[in-house]
């Protein structure tokens, strides 16, 4: 009797412990999608603080590029109209008052020889490309500093109502009479540099570029060329009088 007695609570004890089990493991539905949302939520936002940390760091980046671009570099080179003015003295030619027609790109008549020994200085070659060029503004802000083996170009290449600094860094040597060879160091769009498999291109369309303006000028005789500090030697024969076309 006390044994079925037993059998019987340890079975209600078994059904009860079996029963708080269950219970205690069931989770409401509403329980269960509330914690659906919330970890949905919670993903929502560590993805969009990871897109909007990397959008600030893409548009750092895009920023510091662009200042980059936009960089130009100061040779430190000071100089006037009145620079250019003393270089055409010191040359002792003849030219149409109207200075612009005379540009690097313009169509130029030539007439009669002069002998000439000169030292072109740094402020005289930069005021030569500044004022020289001023139809249509290619360029602007230029400064030239000579160096022995080496002649650095600064400035403001205009083109398509966008201003880009350009600085080269190069030398020339003479070939013969009346045409050189041009070699380039370095190349920066603002302060970012070309690079050397772009260069060797850029190298011959710019020297192809110099030597055609050198074959057009009638008379023209380089006997000596050669870069030293603070400024050009050149000696040889030039055109006595320029007019444009």
């Amino acid at each position: 009797m006390d044994m079925e007695k037993n059998v019987v609570q340890s079975n209600s004890i078994a059904k009860d412990f079996t029963q708080d089990t269950t219970s205690s493991e069931e989770t409401k539905p509403g329980q269960k999608i509330k914690g659906a949302k919330s970890g949905c939520r919670k993903l929502i936002f560590v993805f969009v603080m990871i897109m909007l940390v990397f959008i600030m760091i893409a548009g750092l980046a895009l920023f510091n590029l662009f200042t980059k671009f936009k960089t130009k570099t100061d040779l430190g080179i000071i100089y006037s109209k009145e620079d250019f003015v003393g270089l055409l003295s010191e040359l002792d030619v003849d030219t149409d008052d109207d200075l612009e027609s005379l540009c690097l790109t313009c169509p130029v008549l030539y007439e009669g020889s002069k002998n000439v020994s000169v030292n072109i200085t740094d402020e005289q070659a930069s005021s030569w490309l500044e004022y020289l060029n001023v139809s249509g503004r290619p360029l602007s802000g230029s400064q030239i500093k000579i160096e022995p083996e080496i002649i650095s170009i600064s400035t403001n290449f205009s083109y398509q109502g966008q201003v880009i600094p350009i600085l080269i860094k190069g030398n020339m040597n003479k070939v013969n009479e009346n045409t050189i060879k041009l070699r380039i160091y370095d190349l920066r769009l603002g302060e970012v540099s070309i690079p050397p498999e772009y260069l060797v291109k850029i190298e011959k369309k710019l020297e192809d570029f110099i030597n055609r303006k050198l074959h057009e000028v009638d008379n023209l005789m380089i006997e000596v060329l050669i870069t030293r500090d603070g400024y050009l030697e050149f000696k040889g024969t030039i055109p006595e009088k320029y007019r444009g076309m």
